[in-house]
């Protein structure tokens, strides 16, 4: 059961509940699941779903796909930046994540930036389409929501 909307009125909150002359906005999702067929690598399928297929052109959906592998795969990689962040950080013990970022943390931000960007442009296009990061969903699948 949903949460009705709620609209001020002198102090205190009345619930709007929707009316027939009111449906809710029915958003639908398609989810993006995780490719396994590297190892435990954090990839996501680039099988473009038929639900998207009136929705997104398969070129773009592939461009978010790809750039998410790529963002993901600069995250997990092993520099010599990364083992002297571990290093520093265990003798530090572990105080200095407080005050500095660590690269898979960077790599999420700029995840978060993409996602952002990604929206606002398929806004201005007039799409109806909210890509969601990954994050929200453990990194399981990735959702795509359109009307």
């Amino acid at each position: 059961m949903h949460k009705p909307a709620m609209k001020p009125n002198v102090g205190r909150y009345i619930p709007i509940y929707p009316t027939a002359s009111q449906p809710l906005p029915r958003r639908h999702r398609v989810f993006i699941e995780r490719d396994y067929s590297q190892g435990l690598t954090l990839r996501f399928s680039s099988v473009f779903p038929q639900e998207l297929e009136r929705k997104m052109s398969k070129e773009d959906f592939e461009f978010v796909i790809h750039a998410f592998n790529d963002l993901y795969a600069r995250a997990e990689r092993i520099t010599f930046a990364t083992i002297l962040e571990n290093v520093a950080s265990m003798l530090t013990c572990h105080t200095m994540l407080l005050c500095c970022d660590t690269q898979f943390q960077q790599a999420m931000r700029q995840v978060q930036v993409f996602v952002e960007e990604q929206n606002e442009q398929m806004i201005r296009a007039g799409a109806l389409i909210t890509l969601h990061d990954p994050a929200e969903r453990h990194f399981r699948m990735f959702e795509i929501e359109y009307d």
